[in-house]
């Protein structure tokens, strides 16, 4: 999700590589470069391979399961990502730095698989875990972007708002501008979904300013898709409509967009009385959103289905 993320990961391989003392020179070689590429399925065969040649624990060991840890999380195998945490865990090494990052992945993990207590818990060790860490200090916006989606699993729209300014705030003081701006556009979607589209506004024309005509490819969807249920709740359905239009149109468009822009266009159709076409968006909108587990999204898609298949 994070480019930066991605960037500070990648930069600091070398220098842990470096201190892998018993891994092959081979290992080593594909480790550094499948991260420094972000060939994320080649770490995770690098890492099966590593504790086949060295089951003994070891500070090299709680890095390789680390590195696994992120990789999983990065092509989104929350499953995968679980057990490289308990791999990392049995091997019973401390680490500072490595158990800081797996923690951070395991919160959001356990997020999307549903384990709100467990993502918490996960979310809460990090935090004390990067008290003693300048490194980890400086990766805390993603715990507290993290724990702003985690409260709005639990409904608790205060805490989410709290969490995503504070993550802005530090991705800015990080000159991190893409996940500065997604936190805006989180923030909006927050108040949106509260049905609140005056509390979103100025943050949707701040991020569309910012973006402009260029910009981001996947914020500017993000954008659009607010814009659509902005003037879906403010009850401008054609323009809500033609928004969601030019969303769909993308033939490269992710799975979580597509069942969003999907759901609002769902909406529009219940707002104009036009259930049939509502329960047809909506039956599609759900397909996507159960088979790529986003829970929120399955609710609110229920809901509108549940309304048109009743009248």
């Amino acid at each position: 999700m994070f480019t930066n993320l991605d960037s500070l990961w990648y930069n600091d391989t070398c220098k842990k590589i470096r201190r892998f003392q018993g891994v092959t020179s081979v290992l080593r070689e594909r480790l550094n470069e499948s991260l420094r590429l972000g060939q994320t399925a080649e770490v995770l065969a690098a890492a099966d391979a590593y504790f086949h040649e060295h089951p003994d624990p070891s500070a090299e060991a709680l890095w390789v399961a680390a590195y696994a840890c992120r990789a999983a999380g990065a092509r989104g195998q929350w499953g995968q990502a679980v057990r490289w945490s308990e791999q990392a865990k049995a091997l019973k090494v401390k680490e500072t730095e490595a158990e800081g990052w797996i923690q951070l992945v395991l919160g959001a993990a356990q997020m999307y698989l549903g384990n709100a207590y467990r993502a918490e818990k996960a979310l809460a060790a990090f935090d004390r875990l990067a008290r003693r860490s300048p490194r980890l200090r400086s990766l805390q916006p993603y715990a507290d972007f993290n724990r702003a989606i985690l409260m709005r699993f639990l409904r608790r729209h205060a805490e989410e708002i709290a969490s995503l300014q504070k993550a802005s705030q530090g991705f800015t003081a990080l000159d991190c501008a893409r996940e500065s701006l997604q936190c805006r556009l989180e923030i909006a979607w927050a108040h949106l979904l509260q049905s609140e589209p005056g509390l979103a506004l100025p943050e949707l024309d701040e991020a569309s300013r910012l973006l402009g005509t260029g910009g981001d490819a996947d914020l500017k969807t993000d954008a659009a898709i607010g814009w659509a249920l902005y003037y879906r709740l403010t009850g401008d359905l054609d323009r809500a409509e033609r928004l969601c239009q030019e969303v769909l149109n993308n033939v490269a468009l992710p799975p979580r967009q597509e069942a969003d822009a999907l759901w609002i266009a769902g909406c529009v159709a219940r707002a104009r009385g036009d259930l049939a076409q509502a329960r047809q968006l909506g039956d599609e909108a759900h397909r996507i959103a159960a088979r790529d587990y986003w829970p929120m999204q399955v609710e609110r898609i229920e809901a509108l289905r549940s309304v048109a298949i009743a009248n």
